[in-house]
């Protein structure tokens, strides 16, 4: 997903810190793909450095594990 991302948008190839896996794996994706691509899509245009990181996500729930309260 993040390949065809990069390449419609001309990028350099995106890259996800080990927080933002941990928050997409820990998602059960309800939407299931099209819910991944649109969070990808939409973190991609708000990341730095082609690297999408945890809080790029945009999503609540999907914060690490670890950080969740409760």
């Amino acid at each position: 997903i993040l390949a065809r991302i990069s390449r419609k948008r001309n990028a350099s190839p995106y890259q996800l810190t080990e927080q933002a896996r941990s928050c997409l794996s820990a998602h059960a994706w309800p939407g299931n793909v099209r819910e991944l691509e649109n969070v990808l899509e939409r973190a991609s245009a708000f990341c730095k450095d082609a690297t999408i990181d945890a809080a790029d996500l945009g999503l609540e729930f999907l914060s690490p594990p670890e950080s969740r309260s409760g």
